[in-house]
């Protein structure tokens, strides 16, 4: 603990030297001076008794509904700079300087705070100013925008000409104050000052719109306490630093309706006098602080009588300096979600903060200090490095976009509450309503991020939508159904419409469906259905049928594979019992991409081939994990190990297929690997395990070699243990491995990326989320994945996922003394580097079974990834040893490496595979040729290996850039699907070679999101599709012939990959999607040394073109086209 602590204190140092502008440092004090100097010799260039009205900016009047604004322009009474630079806390990189302009008491009347006027006269004032400043040449440009988001209190934003390179958008914010305009006493709760607002005699209250004026009257007094309070402790301002850093991350506390820089310096403040109980004090450091302060915040019932900023005791006095009495202070509770009384005691400081905002303030606060107290190394990056924004922490998003609706505003834009804030509340009421306890926190915000001309009204801030974040109280509970409604019995119940769910049709992804509706008006909703987007199953159509399937198909697998373990346990007249089945494929853990439907021709009597003409030719068979009893008699060494392995596995295969004949008539094949099983319509391959040898040596971890047979079946069958029981308590992990796997595979990351190591970083994210909470939709979870992926850092910490809370202190420390050792050469060479993403979990805490040596480099033939270990293409090619005449792609015993096999009028040679070749198939340019080219093959091994970590370079760079298209989508993107279909594109163009193949000779065709094509580089190669293979059997002739052309694992893809890393090792890498993509990458492999090679004499220089050729040969029936994009480098 003392060590995290240190680490904590270091890294916070180390971030407080990075954000912290140096306020005293003379370029920024030159800067700041010389643009104060402008501003107050421009405003010193407007003649004196300038008559100035409406007309200055006629639309913000209009708008506002204020009159008698026309005045004599008099000068500012004072223009000082204020807020966290007179503080010097200011922040990079929104660094912005305050200036506090006290408009002068000659420009107003004593009744100008009714209807609007000082806001009128206020825009006008600064209107005028606006048009002087425009021509200082020191000054490049001036902007509007609001304070604190309310469009009644534009201020001006002045951009020196002088820029500083640690801050390029530095400006200063010009802040009109009123300081002693008014008399307070006519600006109290109870006073109504909107005659516009009042119905008839009856005369409302506007507390918010008093509250805006006194806001201005007393900011500078407010941020006098401030300074005062916090003056001369250096701690207490890097400790402000600390807290707007946390807070800018989380954008949704960062707002209007929540906190900002100034309330924080507030609650500061108030911690640190008497009336806070001098909470914080000058002993402690700037982190001590910030702990402090969180706690504060994070313990609600602190503020639920409200907070004052005045000295002890004077709120019950009934005179002298207190404003405030207790009548006010009761209504202001019963007013504000959350009192916080400035410092004279006349106004609440935080009167627009929301319901919503003050409870997720508390929540997060909690959230981070529950980061800090768990997390590793003090959880410094959960809190001052992770962005906590709108799309990564709510589970579903909401935009309603009020664009050019005028009805919802015919009333008026502006009354005691601005008609934003209005529908704010609005929308909050109802989608609370609507989802009842199905939401833990609901946030509705409008902000505005256009570009404002104030003086053309306030039309444009209704431009940007109004976003709904709905954070799930659980999984359970967000996908209930239905809800019990009022009691019939009861009449008052029963006629109160509010007591009733909304219909809103298109809140599906939030579980709001299916329900009875009566009577509640929608006034938003109903205007705006056509423009209401809920972001939840955007991204479904990458997924077969959406992302049900997967729970709907798996009763009949799961039944399937209950069958099939019964029949395995009744095995009796084999040496060894079997002790127990245990299913190893992600589809039994849902997190398959394509979860398996049954197939017609995998049952016994061909069940529903009726209603079919059409049926896949190919079939995926799932992985099985038999556990035989233990026994003293297994042999020691490797090869007799094998040997009797596969006489088990053969005598299964052969009893198995006996009992069928006999019982089910189920279909088995059997090789000395694993025995295949068709039954219910699904194909299940079983892998023996007999429990010796399986824990990995000190000297196998040392070297990182390989595992053994036995190691990887068993890892693998603790790792789907795991992952099941992580997918029943997340019902959510499912749909986003799902999606996880489907982005790497479209990227062409299926080589470099296990599908085990992508369920582990998933399983992270819902472990270890913090600071978010537990993702509940599969596209929250989604974009969390992408944002680790691409900004972990990979290269200096392990990523440990501790599934079942098991792993000890000491066994992290182990770990992380593993992951050093692997990082010794770092320095030395950055290339040799492995595992280059360290993954460690209670089964493996070496990181040898997922990412031993991918994604690293290039993969040669004997060191593949541990789940994408296949055969050979001509392994692949070969017929079983068929019991019942069902292809199956699996090499077999009696196989010899010279022997060719014909088979099902498909030709299956040594060199390749050639899929029916006619002469009308042939290539363009292309001579028919089945060798490849030997002569490329030997000067690529003296070329070297390829620059290894390109791998995990890429994949973090295109998850940082999905993750970022994925947010903008989410935030402000658009609901055409072709738009979010861009997120599964790769760009082809990065690669130096692209092979485009013929999408309906893939296996699953279905399975191809949308087909590549390419302008750049130049053409190699074109060739036609095979007419030989066709993924389809046409349901003609006797079910038994039909049967006979079902394939069980095979692959063409798979086939043509294995052949070119066969025939060009160290050539050039690969790139692929294993689940229905069309285009291959080609990087061509790197030198290790940066010395250009000498040439010797009598070698051929390489033509990269004549390589190209030889691939396309290769594939030759397959492949569509080959485009060189870029030339290896010699």
């Amino acid at each position: 603990m003392e060590n995290s602590t240190k680490s904590m204190e270091l890294k916070a140092r180390e971030l407080l030297r990075d954000v912290r502008l140096d306020c005293e440092s003379a370029a920024v004090t030159e800067l700041i001076d010389d643009t104060l100097s402008a501003i107050r010799e421009s405003i010193d260039k407007i003649p004196q008794d300038l008559k100035v009205g409406g007309d200055e900016a006629p639309g913000f009047i209009r708008d506002i509904g204020s009159d008698k604004v026309d005045f004599t322009f008099k000068k500012p009474k004072s223009i000082e700079v204020a807020g966290s630079y007179a503080m010097q806390s200011l922040a990079k990189p929104y660094a912005s300087v305050d200036v506090f302009l006290r408009l002068p008491k000659e420009c107003f009347h004593e009744k100008d705070y009714l209807n609007h006027r000082y806001h009128g006269k206020r825009c006008i004032y600064l209107c005028v100013i606006k048009k002087y400043l425009g021509s200082s040449s020191l000054i490049k440009k001036i902007e509007w925008s609001t304070f604190q988001n309310e469009a009644r209190k534009p201020v001006l934003l002045v951009y020196p000409v002088q820029e500083l390179e640690e801050i390029p958008e530095f400006s200063m914010r010009i802040i009109p104050v009123a300081t002693s305009l008014f008399d307070a006493s006519k600006l109290k709760l109870s006073r109504s000052n909107l005659r516009a607002f009042s119905q008839g005699d009856d005369a409302q209250a506007t507390p918010n719109y008093n509250h805006s004026i006194l806001e201005d009257m007393f900011m500078e007094g407010n941020d006098y306490f401030v300074r005062k309070t916090l003056h001369g402790r250096k701690e207490f301002g890097d400790a402000l630093i600390l807290m707007k850093v946390w807070a800018r991350l989380r954008t949704s506390v960062y707002s209007h309706d929540c906190f900002n820089g100034f309330l924080i310096s507030v609650i500061m403040a108030y911690l640190a006098s008497e009336k806070g109980g001098n909470r914080i004090n000058s002993l402690m450091n700037a982190l001590q602080i910030f702990r402090v302060t969180l706690e504060f915040i994070a313990a609600p019932k602190l503020w639920d009588k409200g907070l004052s900023l005045q000295p002890q005791g004077l709120l019950l006095q009934p005179h002298g300096h207190c404003r405030m009495t207790k009548e006010d202070w009761r209504r202001c509770l019963q007013l504000f979600p959350l009192v916080l009384i400035d410092s004279s005691g006349h106004f609440n400081l935080a009167f627009r903060v929301s319901k919503s905002g003050i409870l997720e303030f508390h929540e997060e606060a909690a959230a981070t200090l529950n980061c800090l107290g768990r997390c590793e190394d003090g959880g410094f990056e959960g809190v001052f490095t992770t962005k906590v924004d709108f799309a990564a922490k709510y589970d579903y998003c909401m935009r309603v976009n009020l664009n050019g609706n005028s009805e919802i505003y015919a009333s008026g834009l502006c009354s005691d509450k601005e008609f934003w804030r209005t529908y704010e509340e609005k929308v909050h009421t109802l989608i609370e309503q609507g989802l009842n306890d199905r939401a833990k926190l609901i946030r509705v915000i409008w902000r505005n991020n256009t570009e404002l001309n104030v003086e053309e009204g306030l039309s444009k801030f209704s431009a940007d939508p109004l976003l709904v974040g709905v954070l799930c109280s659980s999984s359970e509970k967000s996908v209930r159904m239905v809800d019990i409604g009022p009691n019939s019995e009861n009449k008052e119940e029963a006629t109160d419409d509010t007591l009733y769910v909304p219909r809103l049709p298109n809140l599906e992804g939030f579980g709001v469906k299916n329900q009875s509706f009566v009577g509640l008006e929608m006034e938003l909703l109903q205007k705006a259905q056509e423009n209401l987007v809920v972001v939840a199953d955007q991204l479904d159509f990458c997924l077969p049928s959406g992302v049900r399937d997967s729970i709907s198909s798996s009763g009949n697998l799961l039944e399937a594979f209950e069958a099939l373990s019964k029949c395995l346990r009744k095995l009796d007249d084999i040496p060894l019992r079997v002790i127990s089945v245990q299913p190893l494929d992600s589809a039994f853990r849902l997190t398959s991409v394509f979860p398996p439907q049954p197939h017609p021709l995998a049952t016994a009597k061909g069940t529903g081939l009726k209603s079919k003409k059409l049926v896949s030719t190919c079939i995926q068979p799932l992985e099985v994990l038999i556990q035989l009893e233990r026994s003293g008699k297994w042999p020691k060494e490797d090869m007799p190990i094998r040997q009797t392995r596969s006489v088990y596995l053969l005598k299964i295969g052969e009893r198995r297929v006996n009992l069928n004949l006999k019982n089910w008539g189920i279909a088995c094949t059997a090789t000395e690997d694993e025995v295949d099983v068709l039954m219910s319509g699904y194909a299940f391959r079983l892998r023996l395990s007999y429990g010796r040898g399986l824990k990995i040596s000190q000297r196998q971890y040392q070297l990182r070699q390989a595992l053994t047979v036995d190691q990887e079946v068993f890892i693998h069958g603790l790792h789907s243990g795991m992952i099941n029981g992580l997918q029943g308590i997340y019902p959510t992990f499912g749909p986003v491995v799902r999606l996880a796997k489907r982005w790497i595979a479209s990227h062409l990351f299926s080589s470099f990326l296990a599908e085990e190591a992508i369920e582990l970083l998933v399983a992270y994210l819902f472990l270890k989320p913090s600071p978010f909470p537990v993702p509940c939709s599969r596209i929250t979870g989604y974009l969390r994945f992408l944002r680790l992926l691409s900004n972990y850092d990979w290269n200096f910490s392990p990523l440990i996922v501790d599934i079942n809370n098991v792993l000890t202190v000491e066994d992290e420390k182990k770990i992380n003394e593993d992951f050093m050792l692997t990082r010794k050469v770092y320095k030395e060479k950055m290339q040799n580097v492995e595992p280059a993403m360290f993954l460690a979990t209670a089964y493996d805490k070496a990181s040898m079974a997922w990412t031993r040596v991918s994604p690293n480099s290039s993969l040669p033939p004997d060191r593949r990834s541990l789940s994408h270990t296949t055969p050979s293409l001509l392994s692949l090619a070969t017929p079983l040893v068929a019991l019942t005449g069902i292809a199956s792609a699996r090499v077999a015993p009696v196989m010899r490496k010279s022997e060719k096999w014909e088979f099902d009028d498909w030709e299956f040679v040594e060199e390749g595979l050639v899929l029916g070749l006619a002469e009308e198939d042939e290539y363009c340019s292309v001579p028919l040729c089945r060798s490849p080219n030997s002569q490329w093959q030997a000067k690529a091994k003296e070329g070297g290996h390829h620059q290894q970590r390109e791998e995990v370079g890429r994949m973090m760079a295109y998850a940082r850039s999905s993750a970022d298209y994925l947010t903008k989508l989410i935030m402000q993107g658009q609901t055409d699907s072709h738009i979010w279909e861009s997120l599964f594109r790769t760009p082809l163009n990065n690669y130096d070679a692209v092979l485009l193949l013929h999408g309906d000779r893939l296996p699953f065709p279905e399975h191809q999101l949308f087909s590549n094509d390419i302008a750049q580089g130049k053409l190699v190669a074109r060739g036609k599709a095979s007419k030989i293979f066709n993924p389809y059997i046409r349901l003609q002739g006797s079910l038994d012939d039909v049967k006979d052309k079902l394939l069980v694992n095979f692959d063409p893809l798979r086939c043509y990959i294995e052949d070119l890393k066969k025939e060009f090792p160290h050539t050039f890498t690969l790139w692929f999607d294993t689940f229905g993509g069309d285009a291959i990458g080609l990087t061509w492999e790197q030198r290790e040394s940066k010395k250009r090679p000498r040439e010797e004499p009598g070698k051929d220089k390489v033509d990269p073109m004549e390589v190209l050729r030889d691939v396309a040969r290769c594939g030759k029936g397959l492949v569509r086209s080959v485009h060189l994009i870029k030339a290896p480098r010699c």
